[in-house]
């Protein structure tokens, strides 16, 4: 047992979340230019959706556990659940 447990990096975890939407959105602009293999175009916008789903949780576990945060929680939380919502 650790007395003071690993700081959560919430900067890296939000820039992954700002990468999985940056690729899902050229995913999405591809499919529009191209129109072709829709469904390998939609499963793969499906996938990244997936992983950001995965990403905002990790980001709403981690913000449970944690004592000190960088920023204050609400905004954390708030932003993570604005970028999720915004992905869809």
């Amino acid at each position: 047992m650790k007395i003071f447990p690993k700081e959560t990096d919430y900067f890296e975890l939000f820039d992954k979340v700002a990468v999985n939407i940056s690729h899902a959105a050229t995913t999405l602009v591809a499919c529009m230019e191209h129109f072709t293999n829709l469904d390998n175009w939609a499963k793969e916008v499906h996938e990244l959706e997936e992983d950001g789903d995965l990403l905002t949780h990790d980001i709403i576990r981690k913000l449970n556990k944690s004592f000190i945060t960088p920023i204050d929680r609400e905004d954390i939380h708030l932003l993570a659940s604005t970028l999720d919502s915004n992905s869809r």
